[in-house]
């Protein structure tokens, strides 16, 4: 079956993490139970009428634990001829594209540091892009 009709026309092209690290506060074991602490900022920019990047910063710190930080940059196309409102179409979905690879990036990155993978929640990020505005 063939899926032309299908493809969205929004589309994510690329991404990359330009950060994306793990640092272990003195006295942490595996084994210590800790309160997760979760801070999410988005941006967006628009590179032209139909292309526009994503920036998702964020940090989780494991209390008296570790502390995470990630910087994920997603660019997104538009087919043209759309009549939306880019940047805040882009804010929203965009964003909503781009958690899920933010989420597995995290529970990689703590696996690999041998201690129980860090699993961010869902978020609805409809309500997160209002409250942050």
């Amino acid at each position: 079956m063939k899926i032309d009709n299908s493809i969205a026309a929004f589309q994510m092209t690329n991404y990359l993490f330009e950060e994306l690290s793990f640092k272990k506060d003195v006295g942490f074991t595996p084994s210590h139970k800790y309160k997760l602490n979760l801070d999410l900022n988005v941006d967006t920019q628009l590179l032209d009428e139909t292309n526009g990047m994503v920036i998702l910063e964020c940090t989780v710190t494991g209390e008296n634990a570790f502390t995470i930080c990630a910087k994920m940059k997603g660019v997104f196309s538009l087919k043209k001829g759309e009549d939306i409102n880019f940047k805040k179409f882009l804010q929203l979905n965009g964003t909503t594209v781009m958690f899920p690879f933010l989420r597995s990036a995290i529970s990689d990155l703590t696996r690999v540091c041998n201690i129980a993978p860090v699993v961010l929640p869902l978020i609805n990020i409809t309500n997160f892009i209002k409250e942050e505005k």
